[in-house]
């Protein structure tokens, strides 16, 4: 094998490396797979694609984001990767699409505030916060703004004051027996909701228990159910709520804190109610909600707690596979349901 002036790359001992450089021609080529629309990949938060990769995995292309902390995601859809990068120490956190077969970057968009969360792609716009409490809808095809809000703006005297600590992602829900899609999101201690199409704040909202760090959590459901289940702030509580009326129905403290960025996760039982797990960065937690009742005590009657060490990186999203919960965190865990 020889590179482009026609050197010889130098031989690698077959004893200490399997390591082998092949022409272009004979590497598989990418395949674009299932779709990854949100942050868990379903509305239950699931984290786990349809897709087999098989027990070969190559690296295909890298580009660099620009990146320098990352607690960040990215969609897939219609042949492109979205990401957002959020660069602490520059003013140029962005958007950025690119082509998933040959990584060739296909659109760039700026943002103000930092973009600190996965985005959210639903009827062909991405949906995500900032840290300067500005909820953007970019459009999927060319990325351009395609509405902007800020979080709170008031009114004091003569004067305009523009607010806002959001930065975690947008969810993006249809009502179940309805017309309306809510886009569901959080501003520090506060979580509130917004009309998807028009980005109009809605009746409703809530206040939720918030610590230092960032809020990263997504709403999850059942499919059909209009009651929805959340982290608050750094994973402090799980909330249940009503999304048609945006009000909450319960809460229970999970222990989290700023090495807690996850989002509750629904187990797809063969039979019978499904149950809500949720991982922190100090235990794992299953609980059989009942959110009828609207109380938190009856909503995690039955739940059963692992024990992490905490302390050692943050705690993301688990993912269920089967009768297992797969979680990465302070220490890898794999929990039986």
């Amino acid at each position: 094998m020889y590179d482009t002036r026609g050197t010889a790359f130098p031989a690698l001992p077959a004893a200490k490396s399997t390591f082998e450089v092949v022409r272009d021609a004979e590497l598989s080529k990418p395949s674009t797979g299932q779709d990854w629309l949100r942050q868990g990949g379903d509305e239950a938060g699931r984290s786990v694609s349809g897709d087999n990769p098989g027990d070969t995995l190559d690296l295909k292309w890298t580009q660099h984001t620009g990146e320098q902390f990352n607690l960040n995601g990215s969609v897939i859809a219609d042949g492109k990767l979205i990401v957002s990068s959020r660069a602490v120490d520059s003013p140029y956190s962005m958007m950025l699409a690119y082509d998933i077969t040959s990584g060739r970057e296909i659109w760039r968009t700026y943002l103000d505030g930092d973009a600190e969360s996965a985005p959210t792609l639903h009827d062909g716009r991405v949906h995500l916060t900032t840290g300067v409490g500005r909820i953007y809808a970019l459009d999927a095809e060319d990325g351009h703004v395609a509405r902007e809000s800020i979080d709170r703006e008031e009114q004091h005297g003569d004067t305009v004051r523009r607010y806002g600590r959001a930065g975690g992602p947008v969810s993006v829900v249809p009502l179940a027996g309805g017309d309306r899609t809510v886009a569901v999101h959080q501003d520090w201690n506060t979580v509130r909701c917004r009309d998807a199409r028009t980005g109009e704040k809605l009746p409703g909202g809530f206040g939720a228990a918030a610590s230092w760090g960032q809020s990263h959590s997504t709403v999850v459901r059942e499919l059909g159910s209009n009651t929805a289940y959340l982290h608050s702030s750094s994973s402090n509580t799980v909330i249940a709520m009503d999304l048609a009326s945006c009000k909450q129905l319960w809460a229970k403290d999970t222990g989290g804190d700023i090495d807690s960025h996850s989002s509750p996760v629904l187990t797809q039982p063969a039979s019978g109610p499904a149950k809500l797990v949720t991982f922190t960065a100090y235990g794992v937690r299953r609980t059989r909600p009942r959110p009828e009742d609207g109380r938190g005590d009856l909503g995690v009657q039955g739940g059963r707690r692992q024990h992490l060490r905490a302390g050692a990186g943050p705690a993301h999203q688990p993912g269920r596979v089967g009768r297992h919960c797969l979680c990465r965190g302070p220490r890898r865990c794999r929990t039986r349901l």
